[in-house]
C-alpha cells in the first residue's frame, strides 16, 4: 500500500508537453523532411531545363552541319565527276569547287522551287529536317517556309531505328513518336561578300553567314531560344 502511494506521488511531479514545444517539434520534423524533398524536386526541375536546353542547342548545331554537308557531298561529287550533269561549269566556272559553290546556292535559294533560306533573296527564313537532307548530294533536298504548319515544329520520333527529331506536321516522319516539348526551327543563309571578289566572280568567293534560331517552351512555362551563327567558304 505504500508502495502504491508513493508512485501516485511521484506521478503528480510528471510534466506534459506544452502546445509550444509541441509545435517546435512538429517544426522540426517537418524541416527535416520537406528540405531534402524541396531540394529533390528543385534539381528535377532544373534537370529537364538543362536538357531542354542542351536538345535545343543540337538541333541548332544540327542545321548548320546539315547545311555544311550538303556543300562538302557537291564538291565531292563534282570533283569525282567534273563535267558531269549537275557539275557542269557556268559563268565562267573553271573549279569543281566554284560548280560546287553554285549549286549550293542555287539548291538553297528560290531558283530550285522551294522556298528560299537566303534572307537577301526573300527577307524570309527556312525550316527542314534531318530526313530531307539525307537525299543524293546532286538532288535538291526540300525545304518549307517557316509560316509552314508542315515543319514548323520539330518532336522527338523514332525513324529507322534511330530516335531523332523530325518535322511534326509530316506524319510519315512520325514513326514511335515521343510525346514531349516542341521545339520551332528557323534557318537562313546570308551572302557575305569579300574584299577580293569582284562585280565577275563574285559568287566564287563570297562567304555564307548561317543563323540557326531554336525557340521552345521550358518546362517552367518561360519562352527560350537557343540561337547559333556559323560560316561556309567557298573551296578551291
Amino acid at each position: 500500500m505504500k508502495y502504491f502511494l508513493s508512485q501516485c506521488s511521484n506521478i503528480k511531479h510528471l510534466k506534459g508537453l506544452t502546445l509550444l514545444e509541441t509545435l517546435v517539434a512538429i517544426l522540426v520534423i517537418s524541416l527535416t523532411i520537406i528540405g531534402p524533398l524541396s531540394f529533390l524536386a528543385t534539381s528535377s526541375s532544373y534537370a529537364k531545363q538543362t536538357r531542354e536546353a542542351i536538345v535545343a542547342t543540337y538541333l541548332a548545331e544540327e542545321a548548320a552541319e546539315l547545311l555544311q554537308n550538303r556543300y562538302d557531298s557537291l564538291y565531292v561529287a563534282c570533283v569525282k565527276q567534273p563535267g558531269v550533269t549537275p557539275c557542269t561549269p557556268d559563268f565562267g566556272e573553271s573549279t569543281p569547287g566554284q560548280i560546287a559553290w553554285r549549286l549550293f546556292k542555287e539548291r538553297m535559294s528560290s531558283r530550285d522551287g522551294h522556298p528560299s533560306c537566303f534572307i537577301d533573296d526573300t527577307q524570309s527564313e527556312c525550316a527542314f529536317d534531318s530526313e530531307h537532307m539525307k537525299v543524293v548530294a546532286t538532288t535538291t533536298p526540300a525545304r518549307f517556309a517557316t509560316t509552314d504548319t508542315t515543319c514548323k515544329r520539330l518532336i522527338a520520333a523514332t525513324v529507322g531505328g534511330i530516335t531523332t527529331y523530325v518535322c511534326s506536321g509530316i506524319p510519315s516522319r512520325l514513326v514511335s513518336a515521343t510525346k514531349g516539348l516542341l521545339y520551332e526551327r528557323s534557318v537562313y543563309l546570308e551572302h557575305i561578300p569579300t574584299f577580293e571578289a569582284t562585280a565577275r566572280n563574285e559568287q566564287d568567293h563570297d562567304d555564307i553567314r548561317i543563323v540557326v534560331s531554336v525557340r521552345y517552351r521550358a518546362v517552367n512555362g518561360t519562352e527560350r531560344e537557343a540561337k547559333i551563327s556559323r560560316y561556309l567558304h567557298p573551296r578551291p
